[in-house]
């Protein structure tokens, strides 16, 4: 609720939900959308809850709540936001085995 208070002030936005994390950041986005969309960074989401593995994992399990509180109402403010740009800290193998490739197949320049 800090960093929603904080960008809130930063913007001169004066919220009307404060204390209640769902509708504070709707009413954030919308405020902040009100002239244009906006573009939304979301810098290493993962990495609380990686910090707290495995030895706070009540803190984890707060934080997983957190994000998901979070990317629901960024879901339904999407009218609001032109991009949202996600990064996380969790590496991932670049080996193919077991990933599903979901890129769609594309006509080649050929037309095959």
């Amino acid at each position: 609720m800090h960093q929603i208070r904080e960008i809130a002030h930063k913007n001169g936005i004066v919220l009307q939900n404060d204390g209640i994390i769902k509708p504070m950041l709707s009413e954030l986005v919308q405020k902040t959308a009100a002239n244009k969309p906006i573009v939304v960074l979301v810098d290493e989401y993962d990495k609380p809850i990686l910090d707290a593995i495995p030895n706070e994992m009540a803190r984890a399990e707060d934080g997983r709540l957190v994000l998901k509180e979070f990317f629901e109402t960024i879901k339904t403010e999407d009218a609001h936001i032109h991009l949202l740009f996600v990064t996380g800290v969790s590496k991932f193998s670049s080996e193919k085995k077991g990933i599903v490739d979901y890129e769609p197949k594309r006509k080649r320049d050929n037309g095959k």
